[in-house]
Parts: structure tokens; C-alpha cells; sequence
């Protein structure tokens, strides 16, 4: 599935047709890492809500708050639902909306 032209509403939310596309990409035949780059460039609140660290050669761990923005936990939940990339990523989370990702290359 191909990113829709239109990410974000006038409002600044995702839009129906970009969590559609995070709920469907194929974290198999492509890169999770790429996946959460892009969704991190819709993160509101810009680079303050996310972080990314090299942990060891390789690998990357990312930090990622939604900051109790809707649109943010929005994306999460979409996150959440597309399988391959909760099952392989995700690392953990804690109370908050502050969730921990790893990927390695």
C-alpha cells in the first residue's frame, strides 16, 4: 500500500486513509525502521515527543511519547494493530503514553 498523498488534516490529526496505512504496511517485505522514520515526521509536537538512540552497532532504540495528544495515541492504536510490526518492534511501554521501540538492521 502506497502513502497516501495526504497525511495529516487541516486540523493536524492523521488522517482515516494514513492510519489505514500504518495498520496495513508489510513490516516483512519492507523496513520497520523506515516505517516508524515516516510516522515520526506526522508526530505532532515535532522531535520533542520522540527520540532515537543507537544502542549497540546495528541495533536503534526509539523513544516514543504521545505527549497525551489524541492524534498521536491515534497512530499508536494503528501501530498496535498492524501485527509484524508490534511483534517484531515494540519493546515496552509505561504509564503515560511513552512506549519503546527496537530495531535492528
Amino acid at each position: 500500500m502506497e502513502l497516501p498523498d495526504i497525511t495529516i488534516d487541516e486540523e493536524g490529526y492523521p488522517t482515516e486513509e494514513f492510519l489505514e496505512w500504518i495498520r496495513t504496511y508489510d513490516c516483512v517485505k519492507n523496513s520497520p525502521f523506515e516505517f516508524i522514520q515516516i510516522i515520526l515526521n506526522e508526530w505532532h509536537h515535532g522531535d520533542y515527543g520522540w527520540k532515537i538512540h543507537r544502542k549497540y552497532k546495528g541495533e536503534r532504540k526509539v523513544f516514543v511519547s504521545t505527549l497525551g495528544w489524541s492524534g498521536n495515541e491515534e497512530m499508536i492504536a494503528a501501530m498496535q494493530d498492524n501485527f509484524a510490526f508490534w511483534a517484531f518492534s515494540y519493546f515496552s511501554h509505561q504509564r503515560g503514553g511513552h512506549y519503546t521501540f527496537i530495531f535492528t538492521r
